[in-house]
Order: C-alpha cells, then sequence, then structure tokens
C-alpha cells in the first residue's frame, strides 16, 4: 500500500485504520497476531519480522497504528523496487533476462505485445548484455 509515494499524516491515518479495519472482523478493537501479520503484509508488501509477531497476544487499533506510523517512512521507495525487482528476478540470480522479464509481464499484462515487452526490457538494459542489475532497474525507474 505504501508504495514509496510522499503521503500526508491524515492519508496515512485514514489507510492505516481501512487496513486495521479489513481485519478486525469481529469489530473488537483488536487483531489476532495472525490478522496483524496479514495487515503488515497489506500495508508493506511483506511480512513482519517473526519477534515482531510473537511480542503480540492481540494487537489494538492503536498499537497497530503506532507502530505502522513508526515503520511507514522507514519503508521506502527502494524497499518498494527491490520487491519489484524480486518478482522478475525469481531465480534470484541478481539481474533480470529478458526471459525473466517477458514471464513476469506475460503473468500481469499479457495483453502487452511481445515487440512492446522487447523494447521495454531494451530500454532498462543499460549495458545491453541482456541482464538488468538493480541499479539499473531503479535508475530506469526514476527512483533514487
Amino acid at each position: 500500500m505504501f508504495r514509496g509515494a510522499v503521503r500526508t499524516e491524515g492519508a496515512l491515518l485514514r489507510d492505516l485504520d481501512e487496513i486495521f479495519e479489513t481485519y478486525d472482523k469481529s469489530r473488537s478493537g483488536c487483531i489476532s497476531p495472525h490478522s496483524y501479520r496479514l495487515a503488515h503484509m497489506e500495508a508493506f508488501g511483506a511480512p513482519p519480522s517473526d519477534r515482531e509477531v510473537t511480542l503480540h497476544h492481540r494487537v489494538t487499533r492503536d498499537e497497530f497504528i503506532a507502530t505502522m506510523r513508526r515503520k511507514a517512512p522507514l519503508w521506502d521507495a527502494e524497499d518498494q523496487t527491490r520487491v519489484i525487482f524480486s518478482a522478475f528476478d525469481v531465480a534470484r540470480k541478481g539481474y533480470i533476462t529478458q526471459v525473466d522479464f517477458a514471464a513476469a509481464c506475460e503473468a500481469v499484462a499479457p495483453h502487452l505485445s511481445k515487440a512492446t515487452v522487447e523494447d521495454a526490457f531494451k530500454a532498462l538494459d543499460e549495458f545491453s548484455d541482456g541482464r538488468v542489475r538493480f541499479n539499473m532497474f531503479k535508475s530506469r525507474l526514476f527512483i533514487e
């Protein structure tokens, strides 16, 4: 949810409140550790640490919002870019090949033509060596 965009405090609080409401199915004002894990994944695209989850039996709305507010500034655009890059680099080679790129594009945007996908990969492949490394990927997405 927090995709590195500049957010106002009010927008952040509304989003966190909405996420909490989604997982507080009983409307008790508390969520379970399992629901906390799911809410964290919705907010940040990654699970919380196991230690963080085991600290809580039940998490109140205030605890959830305070914890997420502290973490939100730490989850920046580079973190989000790494998550996106990892979706392309499924073999964890440290780079994306044209085959990796095409497979990911097919999975999320099957309507793109082969030529469009090839052109997009060429735009990312700074050294024309068939490998797009993270820094190259990041710089092409204008995230510094």
